[in-house]
């Protein structure tokens, strides 16, 4: 039975390193429990008024987190309480006989994770005595990769904003008016401009998913409102008589329904074109939605 226990605890363990490394390393993926747990905030920030929708993004972040510091702690601590209290020596004044061991496993799961190691509870067995300091190096791992997680998640929002303040710009300069009748050069380099950038926002929420779920008070940086105006790019660049201009909104198109997909496939599941998923995009994202 002892062993059995440490065995689930050690799965426990794994579980939570291989969705670590799904969530930050892998280029395309995304852990199942972050991606649970960040998907359970989403949803229930949609009932928490206008203030916590601002927040969904930072909470859904701060949940993944705890949930991986939460699982990972019961994971060892179930692998120490299968072997208390024969397996560890207990300083003078503590009686194992009259503690829970159950606490203690918790305490020393804590300590050793957070490499605070107090050394009123010490592992007796040699491979215990390996494991324990184990805990302490993936703990700080654990910290290292949450902290690096926010560097990676912020730029790549700044990108995502970015975009969203130059379509609202183009909007109110009435780019889009004008650009039938602009020169060649002028308007290829306004829609390779945008497409590169809806290209770039494709990628980041490909290689980083979580950034889904921060949602934009100022619907100028809110991509989920502004979107439609790269739509209005693309039907305008049709309209040109120039047929540089008309494929270069062809391709702002494309690269419009491929970001749509993966919006679609990832996290809205609505189906149809472009149009309604947009359409589905941006209720999703508003701030002042009602509940």
């Amino acid at each position: 039975m002892s062993w059995l226990m440490t065995g689930l605890g050690g799965a426990l363990v794994l579980v939570v390193m291989w969705d670590v490394f799904h969530t930050l390393w892998h280029p395309t993926g995304q852990g199942r429990l972050s991606k649970s747990l960040m998907h359970a905030v989403w949803r229930a920030s949609r009932h928490l008024g206008t203030y916590g929708r601002r927040l969904s993004g930072a909470a859904a972040m701060v949940a993944a987190i705890g949930g991986w510091a939460v699982f990972m702690v019961l994971g060892w601590a179930l692998i120490f309480w299968s072997w208390m209290p024969a397996g560890f020596l207990y300083a003078t004044g503590i009686d194992p006989a009259t503690r829970s061991t159950v606490v203690d496993a918790l305490y020393l799961s804590l300590v050793s994770v957070t490499t605070l190691g107090y050394g009123d509870i010490t592992p007796l067995a040699p491979w215990l005595r390996i494991v324990t300091p184990v805990e302490g190096l993936l703990g700080f791992a654990l910290l290292t990769a949450a902290v690096s997680w926010v560097l990676q998640v912020y730029p790549a929002l700044t990108r995502r904003r970015v975009l969203a303040l130059r379509l609202m710009t183009l909007h109110r300069s009435g780019a889009a008016a004008r650009l039938p009748s602009m020169e060649n050069a002028t308007a290829a380099l306004l829609l390779e401009g945008v497409t590169q950038q809806v290209e770039q926002v494709h990628v980041d929420l490909i290689q980083y998913s979580e950034t889904y779920y921060f949602r934009d008070q100022d619907r100028s940086t809110s991509l989920a409102d502004t979107i439609v105006h790269a739509q209005d790019l693309t039907e305008a660049a049709q309209r040109s008589e120039l047929p540089d201009v008309r494929h270069l909104g062809s391709m702002l198109e494309e690269a419009l329904d491929e970001l749509a997909r993966v919006l679609d496939a990832q996290f809205l599941h609505v189906g149809g074109g472009t149009d309604r998923i947009v359409e589905a995009f941006r209720a999703d994202h508003r701030v002042d939605a009602p509940a």
